[in-house]
């Protein structure tokens, strides 16, 4: 009876946040309501509230859900002996792209500036963070005139860009396809400017 009973639980959860996704999507964040979400999930507000604090806590559980889709990125072993690993690092993007197509509707709501850019702008402090740690392992190229603070702010809004294309456009492109593409431009474009190998 439990083990029903948290069936129950996490398909409801489950709906809540489709219908979320679905509503904010077509209407934008800031215009849905608790009670449409409810009604579109097919639930009262008491399940609302149930699940979540309020419709704030609902999108910062949703995001936090999208967020751990770049976990493996993360992952030292991609960056050993001051070098970028790109086989490892082709498998994990792989992995990681297929996750977000996978969360499409998510994503989309994230990368789609007319909805919020709180979810956009809290993506883009994560990537920034990330980024800048593996930068600093390392190093970038003392004698390079790229300031660190740009090469950082062009990473993230690259890696962002390539998600919103890809997400956004009509292209069959495999998840592997697009990983192999974007460690060749890594590769050959702006992490040789400044001296970062990628082998």
């Amino acid at each position: 009876m439990t083990k029903k009973t948290d069936i129950r639980v996490i398909r409801t959860r489950q709906n809540i946040i489709q219908a979320f996704v679905d509503l904010a999507n077509s209407e934008g964040i800031d215009a849905v309501t608790v009670q449409q979400i409810a009604d579109w999930a097919m639930i009262n507000r008491a399940t609302f509230y149930a699940h979540f604090t309020d419709k704030e806590d609902l999108y910062e559980q949703v995001f936090r859900l999208a967020m751990a889709t770049f976990t493996p990125l993360r992952k030292p072993e991609l960056f050993r002996h001051g070098h970028i690993q790109a086989d490892l690092v082709t498998r994990r993007l792989t992995d990681v792209f297929k996750e977000v197509k996978r969360q499409r509707q998510i994503f989309l709501l994230i990368l789609n500036n007319t909805n919020s850019t709180k979810l956009l702008d809290q993506l883009k402090q994560m990537l920034k963070s990330n980024i800048s740690g593996v930068l600093l392992k390392l190093g970038i190229r003392r004698n390079s005139n790229v300031p660190s603070e740009l090469v950082l702010t062009y990473l993230v809004s690259t890696f962002i860009g390539v998600l919103q294309w890809w997400l956004r456009s009509p292209s069959k492109m495999s998840a592997q396809h697009l990983a192999k593409l974007y460690v060749e431009l890594m590769r050959n474009g702006h992490l040789k400017l400044v001296g970062i190998k990628v082998e």
